[in-house]
């Protein structure tokens, strides 16, 4: 039943437009609660974001990221994060360095 018909969509939204879109095997990020991780078929919620890192894997690569607070809401196939401020940490590995889409962020970042 897995496929990429099922998986779990991260949709990433800031002021400047969509972050990220696509599909992640999951996301680690700290509501106002506390850490939790999100996989395909979680409960759906709304929450608050704090102000820390957050995590979503790709084919179980880490990608690392800084979030300054903002919005959760998760359905069972899908966490949209709506936030004011978000950036790739620069401590990224290799993979990471060599996408271009990354690299056109970083690029502006500086």
């Amino acid at each position: 039943m897995v496929g990429d018909d099922m998986a779990l969509n991260l949709k990433i939204i800031t002021p400047d437009g969509i972050f990220f879109n696509g599909s992640v095997d999951s996301v680690n990020i700290k509501t106002t609660e506390g850490y939790i991780t999100i996989l395909e078929w979680h409960t759906p919620l709304i929450a608050n974001i704090a102000i820390a890192p957050m995590m979503y894997r790709i084919n179980r690569h880490p990608h690392y990221l800084s979030i300054a607070g903002g919005i959760l809401i998760t359905t069972l196939h899908e966490v949209r994060i709506i936030s004011d401020t978000i950036q790739y940490t620069k401590n990224l590995n290799r993979q990471e360095k060599n996408n271009p889409q990354t690299k056109q962020r970083l690029e502006t970042e500086d």
